[in-house]
């Protein structure tokens, strides 16, 4: 790595002593004002890069299964305690601990942060730790009971172990390196939250924490589901992870030997990963080594430690009380070691201290015995692989393409002055003209015919979804998976809807229909949905389940019939069509905001889709634009300079709310005849006896009158479970409208800038051409001679460019 990043800045250095060179020799071409231009923000792309290459940054994100102890994995790696272990939900936050001289927090002040924010510096570990859990991560987990916050973003400055000893991984001098303690998917239930992770995660290097306890026959199966959403659902980078399988020390004289579930585990990653390899799988007992590395602290062995005999203390007194089993078990047929841990441990109950020798040896025993040293050796191997690719390529990106732009617009320039007539440079000008036009027809012919494409397949997909035949609807979306683009974004859409039907449209509806306790929906929601919405919606639950006991059944729903002169008979019904309403309007907010967070988790898919949707226009536009100007490198010219200013035209998801539920109550005005009193009245009947009587008889008889009643029908369970998914599939219509809308403003965005860049480069020709003729008619043209010198020159600096991209995209 070492190498690495010195040939990287000694490259950069030439190249850009190459282009001032150039530039300064030169200074008529350079003159031009796109030329000039495009020289400015490589020299600010330049300059930035340089930078970034005195001092780059390797990130690291710690991301994980539930309850599979990150935080303490990341305090054992850095060895100082930082990230709060108390609960698995502590974690909650984005915690960046970052190598620096200083030691500070900082706590940014988010829209809604019911926290205290802020900086402090010359803190202590202890005064951190107690941070960051009371004053933090407790009022967040309090208050987002209540209503939906933003996750609090922590950045911790000071030492880390793997910068203070950098045999650890090799790093080199200058190199900074940062941990990102991610929260778990249960932590992160909305758009916002886990975008801001995605992007931390997407330019790191991931290590996924596993919990051991869940690698059994009966739980594997639930881990890898949960593992496959993990990665994806935060769009970790699967050509750079490591997977520690925490909690080993949990195993007893039962399991299966380790390797071979490590083996099987390998196989089982790899395929729901589609990982080209089996991926690495650590081994690893976090806790004995977070004891002994904070025991010892951030300095190398090789040098006194920082951490005070009562710290120490303190921390081995834990490690002997919580890891005894994993000490006795790599003692065992030891009695020597055995009996060497038992005096320490004797030691320290009589107060004395540990000196910094008998901690090393415990450190190296601690790092043996843990998967520390199988880890740190994985790590600096991988880190060899993934350094081009995560540090090196993001930094020399922009100084690269704006390179690229530069030297086709001065490349065409050099064809340019080598016309050495007028009658070549009124041809060539001609040439120019008839190329504009047939390039802008092209241009606008295809985009015309994509937006018609475009408009006929999202009609097709509405049918779609809303087609209540399921051969009709399945055929459609055959058809259209088939669409190159398209099928990428019909999954995406087809998992949010299958996610929404098994996380909250179905647990809702099992547990009204089986009449279960609110607290067995709500442990199911809060997996998926965030604190506040769950509350409100288990409230709903409760209060409408108790409504419908009152009801009468029927076909398909709840019946209830009350007067209309009845005015507490009427407050109780309408409490009850209340209560539905809230039911309905709570479950709308909950699939909201978990379509939502889905289509954020498939963002990376959606947007993939939509790009080569419109890169195969692109690559048409190309293709034709390099068959109409062979010559004057026009084409690489348009290229370089489109992708520059496609750069920055970053797609984005549609946010708005997109379920619209019906309204589930149904009121109809009746009239009925009801009982309104009873009267006496005599009636004279005949005996049973042979001898015909006649005999009074008295009989009392219903008074009956017409009365008007309110009759309210709710629908029954699984008929509010087909309103829901009628929602749903309401919502996938209004879904591609907005889809529509988004991949033809992104289409107009590339129209716009792919005509800006064949008109740009045009005119830079046209330019060119009229600067030529000045030049002939002046009799000041360039010497042959010198026109290949700044030839040879431009390319001289292109091989440079060209070593750079080679070390940014090495294994990539």
């Amino acid at each position: 790595m070492k190498d690495l990043l010195s040939a990287t800045r000694e490259l950069l250095s030439q190249l850009g002593t190459e282009v001032v060179g150039i530039a300064n020799e030169y200074s008529d071409v350079f003159g031009d004002p796109t030329i000039s231009e495009q020289l400015n923000r490589f020299r600010i792309a330049y300059e930035e890069a340089i930078s970034n290459l005195d001092s780059p940054t390797f990130r690291i994100a710690t991301i994980g299964t539930t309850s599979s102890g990150k935080s303490t994995i990341v305090n054992a790696l850095i060895g100082r305690k930082i990230a709060p272990m108390e609960a698995d939900e502590m974690s909650a936050g984005i915690l960046t601990l970052s190598s620096s001289a200083d030691r500070k927090m900082i706590i940014e002040n988010v829209e809604g942060a019911v926290w205290e924010t802020g900086e402090w510096s010359g803190v202590s570990d202890e005064e951190l730790y107690t941070h960051i859990r009371d004053r933090v991560m407790l009022p967040y987990h309090e208050k987002r009971k209540l209503k939906e916050l933003p996750a609090p973003q922590i950045t911790v400055l000071g030492s880390l172990l793997p910068v203070e000893d950098r045999s650890l991984l090799n790093l080199p001098d200058g190199v900074n390196l940062e941990f990102v303690d991610l929260p778990g998917l249960k932590s992160v239930q909305d758009r916002t939250n886990l975008k801001v992770i995605q992007k931390r995660v997407n330019k790191a290097f991931s290590l996924v924490a596993l919990d051991y306890g869940q690698v059994d026959e009966q739980h594997r199966k639930q881990l890898l589901e949960e593992l496959k959403k993990v990665v994806n659902y935060l769009q970790g980078r699967t050509d750079s992870m490591i997977f520690i399988l925490n909690r080993v020390d949990l195993r007893n004289s039962g399991d299966l030997p380790l390797e071979e579930r490590i083996a099987k585990l390998q196989v089982e990653i790899q395929e729901i990963l589609s990982l080209p390899d089996p991926p690495d799988i650590i081994p690893f007992s976090s806790l004995l080594l977070y004891y002994a590395q904070c025991a010892w602290g951030t300095v190398a062995q090789t040098e006194a430690s920082q951490v005070s005999h009562d710290k120490r203390s303190q921390l081995l007194k834990a490690m002997f009380m919580d890891c005894s089993g994993t000490i006795n078990q790599y003692t065992q047929g030891n009695r020597k070691l055995k009996n060497w841990f038992r005096n320490i441990e004797d030691s320290l109950e009589d107060g004395e201290p540990v000196d910094d020798e008998t901690m090393r040896q415990i450190l190296q025993y601690a790092l043996a015995w843990s998967g520390g040293e199988k880890f740190w050796y994985c790590l600096r191997e991988r880190l060899f692989d993934a350094f081009p690719v995560l540090v090196i390529a993001p930094i020399l990106a922009g100084v690269l393409e704006s390179y690229q732009a530069l030297f086709t617009s001065v490349d065409s320039i050099v064809q340019t002055r080598r016309l050495e007539t007028v009658e070549e440079i009124n041809v060539k000008r001609e040439w120019v003209s008839q190329r504009r036009k047939e390039l802008s027809i092209r241009v606008q012919k295809s985009y015309s015919e994509f937006k018609q494409d475009v408009e006929r397949i999202i009609e097709n997909l509405k049918k779609s979804a809303i087609d209540a035949n399921p051969e009709t609807r399945v055929a459609i979306e055959l058809q259209m998976k088939g669409l190159q683009g398209f099928g990428g974004l019909l999954d995406a859409i087809q998992e949010v809807e299958k996610d929404l039907n098994l996380k909250i449209m179905r647990p809702i509806k099992d547990a009204l229909k089986k009449n279960k306790p609110s607290h067995e929906l709500e442990e199911k929601l809060l997996q998926v949905v965030n604190p506040s919405l769950t509350r409100e919606l288990i409230k709903a639950y409760d209060m409408a389940g108790r409504r419908l006991i009152n009801f009468s059944r029927f076909d398909k729903g709840f019946v209830k019939e009350v007067r209309e002169d009845d005015k507490q008979a009427i407050r109780e019904v309408e409490a009850d069509e209340r209560s539905v309403r809230k039911l309905y309007q709570a479950v709308r907010q909950a699939m909201s905001a978990r379509a939502e967070f889905m289509l954020q988790a498939q963002s990376k898919k959606i947007e993939t889709s939509v790009q080569t949707l419109i890169n195969q226009k692109i690559v048409e536009l190309i293709i034709y634009a390099q068959e109409v100007l062979p010559d004057l490198n026009l084409s690489e010219a348009i290229i370089a300079d489109f992708k520059r200013n496609m750069s920055d035209n970053t797609l984005t998801l549609p946010s708005e709310k997109m379920f619209a539920l019906i309204d589930p109550v149904v009121v109809n005005p009746i009239t009925a005849a009801v009982k309104i009193g009873e009267e006496q009245v005599t009636e004279y009947r005949e005996s049973g006896s042979c001898f015909k009587t006649v005999n009074p008889v008295s009989v009392t008889h219903d008074i009956m009158q017409e009365v008007s009643l309110r009759q309210v029908i709710l629908p029954d369970f699984d008929t509010m479970a087909d309103q829901w998914a009628s929602g749903v599939s309401n919502a996938k219509s209004t879904l591609w409208d907005s889809l529509r809308g988004w991949i033809i403003k992104y289409m107009d965005s590339t129209n716009i800038v792919l005509n800006e860049s064949i008109n740009e480069m045009l005119n830079l020709i046209e330019r060119g051409l009229q600067e030529q003729l000045i030049r002939l008619e002046q009799d000041l043209n360039l010497e042959i001679e010198t026109l290949e010198n700044l030839e040879s020159r431009n390319k001289s600096s292109q091989k440079i460019a060209c070593q750079l991209e080679s070390i940014a995209i090495k294994n990539a």
